[in-house]
């Protein structure tokens, strides 16, 4: 799996947005998640249980980049730097196909290292809005 596409734009259909495509993928052992952290469970004297759902399921993704050029590396800064770390969210794509995700970084925020010469490592995480 690859991010074949994200957006910089407000909204999913891409009039004001410009495509961000790595070149590489990233590594084999993406991590996938779900958080429910939106249940809230109150208890009663009688230790009855009342439970309300702020919003359901929220996917997660963490990708891990450990060979991206300097190309690669400024469209990431750029992207990070659009989304102002955590604050504006970003569309995606993980196929290539038209369904997009919206997502929010959820790191404040981006490193790099120089693995060799010009050739950089990252982390990225972010979940589903």
């Amino acid at each position: 799996m690859a991010v074949t596409s994200a957006k910089f734009g407000k909204n999913s259909s891409g009039l004001d947005s410009t495509a961000l495509t790595p070149s590489t993928n990233p590594q084999v052992g993406i991590r996938y998640g779900r958080n429910y952290n939106g249940i809230n469970i109150k208890r009663a004297y009688n230790n009855t249980a009342y439970t309300t759902q702020k919003f359901g399921r929220k996917r997660s993704w963490t990708l891990n980049y450990t060979h991206l050029n300097t190309t690669d590396k400024g469209k990431l800064e750029a992207l990070f730097e659009f989304t102002v770390g955590q604050l504006n969210p970003f569309f995606f794509s993980e196929d290539g196909s038209n369904f997009t995700y919206e997502a929010r970084f959820t790191q404040s925020s981006l490193e790099f290292t120089e693995v060799a010469y010009n050739v950089f490592s990252t982390q990225l995480s972010f979940e589903e809005l």
